[in-house]
């Protein structure tokens, strides 16, 4: 989960609202934080 999400206690569907985007485009979006923590990590 993000860090944004951790500190306004938001949902994805809140963050999508705010961003104006679609709640699945927000689940992309973190997936690939993700991902890309992994591979910066060697994980």
């Amino acid at each position: 989960m993000s860090l944004e999400m951790d500190l306004n206690n938001l949902t994805k569907a809140d963050l999508a609202r705010k961003l104006g985007i679609s709640r699945a485009r927000v689940t992309q979006m973190l997936n690939l934080l993700k991902l890309h923590g992994g591979i910066y990590r060697g994980g």
